[in-house]
């Protein structure tokens, strides 16, 4: 019986060595296998990181430049369109219309559209002079200029100008022909210097 105890004592000892040794190879053989970044890996990584980051970065502002670009053109279009309905509304509709260069001070009727000195679009009647009909926050920033082209049978074509600031870009051009059908009820035609000549914010004064 002690000759068994002593055998299966023995026989446990060993499995445990063998067990011990087989786990100490495989302990080798991993060590072995591992291997950490090189200086050379670690700068390649940081390289394209960067490469990336860039890359991305200049999307970003690029994007916000155009959503920029795209309200300002939004805001130009506004303050064209509307400037241009305005001053059509008015001719469209007068009886008596004089269209020339010069001053305020020389216009034949009590009603003057004007440009500002501020590029603005000013209005003077009888009763009130307002150098600027809509407001300078309505203008966000930009300037107008007009044009007047007359042509026979009472028309005359307006085109709206908006440009920047300092007056250094056109942002947004509109026109539109207008026609003036009381000025051929009563015989009348558009007084101007010359027909079918454009007039770079002149003064047009109406009744």
């Amino acid at each position: 019986y002690c000759g068994s105890v002593v055998a299966g004592q023995s026989a446990k000892s060993a499995e445990r060595m063998a067990k011990n040794r087989i786990s100490f190879f495989l302990k080798e053989i991993d060590m072995k296998n591992y291997k950490g970044f090189t200086l050379i890996e670690v700068v390649v990584s940081l390289l394209i990181t960067s490469l990336i980051l860039a890359f991305a970065a200049a999307l970003f502002f690029a994007g916000e430049r155009m959503t920029e670009n795209a309200v300002r053109k939004n805001q130009a279009k506004l303050v064209g369109d509307n400037v241009l309905e305005y001053l059509s509304d008015r001719i469209e509709y007068s009886s008596a219309l004089e269209i020339k260069s010069g001053s305020v001070s020389n216009a034949k009727y009590e009603n003057i559209l004007y440009i500002s000195s501020d590029n603005y679009l000013g209005l003077k009647t009888k009763t009130s002079n307002d150098g600027n009909v809509f407001g300078e926050d309505f203008y966000s920033g930009f300037k107008i200029r007009t044009a007047y082209t007359v042509y026979e049978e009472n028309c005359v074509k307006i085109n709206i100008d908006v440009m920047s600031k300092n007056l250094s870009e056109r942002l947004y051009t509109v026109s539109n022909t207008v026609k003036l059908s009381k000025l051929d009820l009563s015989d009348s035609e558009i007084e101007t210097a010359s027909l079918e000549t454009e007039l770079i914010n002149p003064i047009v004064s109406y009744k």
